[in-house]
């Protein structure tokens, strides 16, 4: 009896090292055609309320088509990840935060937000441009995850799908912002601007417009030495939208510590 005891034993811890040792795009190439899903921690202030609906503080992401996310309806909780395979291959991918859905098929269950975020950034640019985006904003919520020179791999490379290469680029924007302001992600958009504060976003904005990227180097002067962080926060978000590598510079120094 103890005998038999001890190798059911050994069965069930062999089996849980094999399933934990296994990397998590491992365990999804394992699997069968059809849905496959997995889930991971969120970050704080985030919530949703539906597929790829995402809220952060006052901000909603993702492809909601002009529906209004009511607060009271957006739920905290972790990331569920539902891809789509067919013939082996990762066609499609949907977002959700809060309760856990239910579209059938294979569900791998709870991961590591490192092995989440680490997959996802991995299989982004060889999605169709929405899904790769969606995947870039996935792995933004994880919690507690460092991945901004992921990110910024990604937003170096013109040669993406578009969607994800925008997605990485405004992600990656959005973390520089969090790291010269010292404010949190949910915080970043609750600033209330007043009569003097709009000039200068208007000014910054002008700055933005400018053609062949005139106005750069005076954003990069902005983003790393005006007084006022919704300022600074503005310049960071055209400097992202200008497409100049001088931008993705700024960024990564900030974001390292330069």
């Amino acid at each position: 009896m103890r005998n038999a005891l001890a190798g059911a034993a050994i069965c069930i811890l062999s089996a849980i090292t094999n399933a934990t040792g296994q990397s998590l795009a491992r365990r999804v190439a394992d699997a069968p055609d059809g849905a496959v899903q997995f889930n991971f921690a969120a970050r704080a202030g985030v919530c949703g309320g539906g597929p790829d609906v995402i809220r952060i503080g006052r901000s909603t992401f993702g492809s909601f088509s002009m529906r209004n996310l009511r607060r009271e309806t957006c739920e905290p909780g972790p990331v569920h990840i539902v891809l789509k395979r067919q013939a082996g291959e990762i066609t499609g991918l949907k977002t959700y935060v809060g309760d856990a859905v239910s579209d059938g098929g294979t569900n791998l269950g709870s991961v590591s937000t490192k092995d989440a975020t680490d997959y996802l950034l991995a299989l982004a640019p060889r999605l169709p441009g929405g899904a790769g985006s969606r995947a870039v904003l996935a792995a933004a919520i994880a919690d507690s995850a460092v991945i901004w020179p992921a990110l910024l791999t990604l937003a170096r490379d013109s040669g993406i799908p578009r969607p994800t290469h925008e997605a990485a680029t405004f992600w990656l924007g959005r973390a520089a912002s969090v790291a010269a302001t010292g404010q949190s992600d949910a915080a970043l958009d609750e600033d209330v601007e007043d009569d003097a504060t709009s000039v200068r976003t208007q000014a910054v904005f002008a700055l933005s417009q400018l053609s062949h990227n005139d106005g750069v180097p005076e954003l990069l002067q902005v983003a790393r030495t005006h007084r006022d962080a919704l300022i600074r926060k503005r310049a960071i978000f055209w400097l992202g939208q200008s497409g100049d590598p001088r931008a993705l510079q700024l960024f990564e120094e900030l974001l390292s510590g330069k």
